[in-house]
C-alpha cells in the first residue's frame, strides 16, 4: 500500500464530498477529517443520529474501515446499543471481529474477516462512483436508513 497514493486519493475525493449535495440533502455533519481519518454524523429518517468513524489508512488497497462511534469516539461494542434491523448493518457474527461489523463491500471489514481473500472483488469496483468516497458514505447511509436507527 502506497502511502502518498492513499493521501492523495483521500484528498481528491474529498473535495466530491465537500461539493456534494448529499451532505445538506442527508443531513450528514463532517466532524472531523484529518487523514486517514473521517468522522462523519448522519441522520436516521427516524431522527435519530450516529457517528462514523471510517479509517482510510489502506485506501485503496482496501476499502476503508468502518465503525459506528459515541459522542468520544469510542467504538460502540454494546449490542444492544446498535441500530437494529437492516441486513449485516454491524453485527458481531464474523468470528475474528473485535468490533461489530458489517458485511458490505465497501467496507475493509468485509475483506477482512467475513471473505477473507475476496481482494479481487474490491480491486475490480474501487474504480467507479459508487466505490469513490463519497459513494462509500452513500452506501453506507443507505445502508443506516434501513436499521431502527
Amino acid at each position: 500500500m502506497d502511502t502518498v497514493v492513499s493521501r492523495e486519493l483521500f484528498a481528491e475525493q474529498l473535495e466530491e464530498v465537500r461539493e456534494s449535495e448529499l451532505l445538506s440533502i442527508n443531513h450528514w455533519e463532517l466532524l472531523r477529517v484529518i487523514y486517514p481519518t473521517l468522522l462523519i454524523r448522519m441522520r436516521h429518517p427516524s431522527g435519530p443520529s450516529r457517528n462514523f468513524l471510517l479509517d482510510f489508512s489502506r485506501y485503496d488497497d482496501f476499502p476503508p474501515s468502518i465503525k459506528l462511534v459515541d459522542e468520544g469516539d469510542a467504538t460502540v461494542l454494546d449490542a444492544a446499543k446498535l441500530p437494529q434491523g437492516g441486513p449485516h448493518f454491524f453485527r458481531y457474527n464474523a468470528p475474528t471481529s473485535p468490533y461489530p461489523s458489517m458485511c458490505y463491500d465497501f467496507t475493509s471489514e468485509y475483506y477482512d474477516w467475513w471473505h477473507a481473500g475476496s481482494n479481487s472483488v474490491w480491486h475490480s469496483k474501487r474504480g467507479s462512483a459508487e466505490y469513490r468516497v463519497l459513494g462509500v458514505l452513500s452506501q453506507l447511509y443507505q445502508t443506516y436508513k434501513q436499521t431502527n436507527g
